[in-house]
């Protein structure tokens, strides 16, 4: 028997089961490409398809051009009309797609902005309860669009300041000096909230934090948070523990004024430009394993304890030396590249040698 040519076979398996099997295939496909490639779905992709679909055919030895012009004229023609056929209704469905994924997405679009209009209202609420529900809502809805996320980011940090405004009258003296105090500095369950979203999720972390002028009661930064936007903590209060361990500070960081009435942990972290300037450190200050490449800025700041062990600041500018002798223990000063002024180091060389020594624990 004489072997079937290619062609014949070909149009054999062209039955209406198998083109109905390829035409799901070709839907589930196309749907795909639209998503990622709307540029392709006007008429330069029919263009394609006319063209490239039969040279497929031809290089690919599925239909050859002699075998075509054999076969009878009304067959060549029936063939050529189920090709055009199949491939204008390909083409119509892509547009069909298309039009539907738009109004998916205008749909998706209109939906985010009922849920972001109602959160913005929630955070007007005198209930702590619902002003939780707006936080969340927002905090989901700027992870799911990026579009929107600088502007939620804008808004906690408004939030926060807004809600936790610092009195000037009024100065704290201490964490817990009185019983006043202590109710005063009690947190509250919302700006923690927010704090908590914005210290531990890196698609936030991409933008600016404004939280100058602030009451916030403590911070535990993600292991590794990356911020690539500047970080603003102007004359902020913190009481109760700030901890940047290994974050890496891609913007400036600002905490002129701050007071820190608990521990400051900063150990392992990075830094290009960082203003510390006329800060208040009650607590335990840690900027062991620190690395700085710009300037880092200590004028006028005070100390209760604070280690600078292993750490390299290549600009440590106007620290207070004199004043912050007794903060320096065992170890502070140990393996630490940074430039201390010669009278200084010969002081501590003769006086107070343990601060180059290695530390017996590494408390902080």
């Amino acid at each position: 028997m004489e072997k079937e040519s290619r062609f014949k076979r070909f149009k054999a398996w062209f039955t209406k089961e198998n083109f109905k099997k390829l035409w799901v295939s070709i839907k589930k496909f196309y749907k795909r490409l639209i998503e990622k490639l709307p540029s392709l779905l006007d008429y330069p992709l029919l263009l394609i398809l006319l063209i490239g679909l039969p040279l497929f055919l031809y290089n690919y030895e599925l239909v050859s051009l002699k075998e075509f012009q054999e076969i009878e004229k009304k067959e060549r023609y029936d063939l050529i009309l189920k090709l055009i056929g199949g491939l204008g209704a390909l083409y119509l469905l892509i547009q069909t797609v298309k039009k539907n994924l738009e109004v998916e997405r205008n749909n998706n679009e209109n939906l985010i902005t009922d849920r972001f209009v109602k959160a913005v209202e929630q955070l007007g609420s005198e209930k702590a309860e619902v002003r939780l529900g707006g936080i969340y809502t927002l905090e989901r809805i700027g992870l799911q669009s990026k579009k929107d996320r600088e502007r939620i980011v804008n808004l906690l940090c408004a939030f926060v300041r807004e809600r936790s405004k610092i009195d000037p009258e009024k100065k704290l003296k201490s964490p817990y000096e009185d019983k006043e105090e202590k109710e005063e500095i009690k947190p509250e369950i919302d700006i923690q909230a927010v704090i908590d979203i914005l210290f531990s999720t890196q698609e936030f972390a991409e933008y600016e934090y404004d939280l100058s002028n602030s009451k916030i009661h403590k911070i535990k930064c993600k292991e590794g948070l990356r911020f690539n936007g500047e970080v603003n903590f102007y004359k902020s209060k913190f009481n109760g523990e700030v901890n940047f361990y290994k974050s890496k500070f891609n913007g400036n960081i600002d905490f002129y004024g701050s007071k820190f009435n608990g521990k400051a942990i900063f150990r392992g972290s990075k830094f290009i430009h960082s203003h510390f300037k006329k800060c208040e450190f009650n607590g335990i200050t840690s900027f062991s394993e620190c690395e700085s490449n710009g300037f880092a800025f200590f004028e006028g700041s005070k100390f209760f304890k604070v280690s600078f062990r292993e750490s390299k600041f290549n600009h440590l500018l106007s620290f207070n030396w004199n004043e912050n002798l007794k903060s320096l223990s065992k170890g502070s000063l140990y393996k630490a590249k940074i430039n201390i002024p010669k009278e200084i180091k010969e002081y501590l060389l003769e006086e107070k040698l343990e601060v180059f020594n290695k530390p017996d624990i590494l408390l902080y």
